[in-house]
């Protein structure tokens, strides 16, 4: 009977170890991913102030990426911001429009009054609180655990 309860005992180790090998490889994947889209973003960021630049699509593929790559402990704040996004890059996409064409006070023409109000409410979503607290978080994780400072929070 002992012989049962060592091998059970074994057994649960070895999983055990397994698991957590598995999730500090996860994290150890997502933090090289991290890093290595760092400076994407950060010429994303540059880019989408420049006239002309519509980078809102190029950065939620990367917001994407990160979000599939992400261990269980920041994933649901990384599917938070990637849906706010989605939501914006949606909206302009139903409209018609890019972000360096349309003008809230002064919608371009064609684009209707529901699909202005449709880019600020995606726009105010984008820039809630609750999204805002996911991005800090999503910052913070990047910063304690991988060593990356990525400068998506306020």
């Amino acid at each position: 009977m002992r012989r049962v309860h060592r091998a059970a005992a074994a057994s649960l180790g070895l999983l055990l170890v397994t698991s957590l090998t598995a999730c500090a490889s996860e994290t150890d994947s997502y933090c090289e991913d991290l890093q290595a889209q760092k400076q994407k973003l950060a010429d994303l960021a540059l880019e989408s102030g420049k006239p002309g630049k519509d980078v809102l699509g190029q950065t939620l593929d990367v917001w994407r990426d990160l979000r599939d790559k992400a261990p269980g402990d920041i994933e649901d704040e990384w599917t938070t911001l990637v849906f706010a996004l989605e939501g914006l890059v949606d909206a302009f996409h139903q409209a018609g429009t890019t972000p360096d064409k349309f003008n809230p006070a002064s919608p371009p023409p064609g684009v209707s009054k529901q699909e202005a109000q449709n880019l600020r409410d995606a726009a105010a979503e984008l820039a809630s609180e609750r999204v805002r607290k996911a991005g800090d978080a999503v910052e913070q994780h990047a910063r304690d655990v991988c060593k990356v400072d990525l400068g998506l929070s306020s």
